[in-house]
């Protein structure tokens, strides 16, 4: 989950799972600014456990630990979704009325709500009863 899946190992999982995620690569994004409202932060942390769901079966520590983490996630992402939201729409209404300043000052402010919704990419399995 935390990693892009190595293929140089698991040689067929391009093959099944054709477009990969990973908790880093949307680290990454939220480090970057590149997720521009909340849906597209879930969306990708739903492809990483249904890409995980698709490649193993479900009677796999990673199928279930895959549905354990999405549990979790959407939980945390649903805690903030109106807080991002209000801070998208206040960020629309002042897009073009506003300095190039304090518009860095909106999207910093929305990029920490992202950070706070992005726990999500340092989940503890320990805590969910996997060692």
């Amino acid at each position: 989950f935390l990693e892009p899946v190595d293929t140089s190992i698991v040689t067929d999982y391009s093959t099944i799972i054709s477009n990969p995620m990973d908790l880093g690569t949307m680290r990454r994004k939220v480090n970057n600014n590149e997720y521009t409202d909340i849906d597209t932060f879930k969306n990708d942390l739903a492809l990483i456990c249904n890409n995980c769901k698709t490649y193993n079966s479900p009677e796999t520590l990673y199928y279930k630990s895959a549905e354990k983490l999405w549990t979790f996630g959407e939980k945390a992402i649903e805690r903030e979704r109106d807080s991002i939201l209000l801070e998208e729409e206040k960020a629309k209404a002042l897009k073009g009325f506003i300095s190039v300043e304090d518009g860095k000052k909106v999207g910093k402010f929305h990029t920490m709500i992202f950070r706070n919704c992005s726990m999500v990419s340092d989940f503890n399995f320990t805590r969910i009863g996997y060692h």
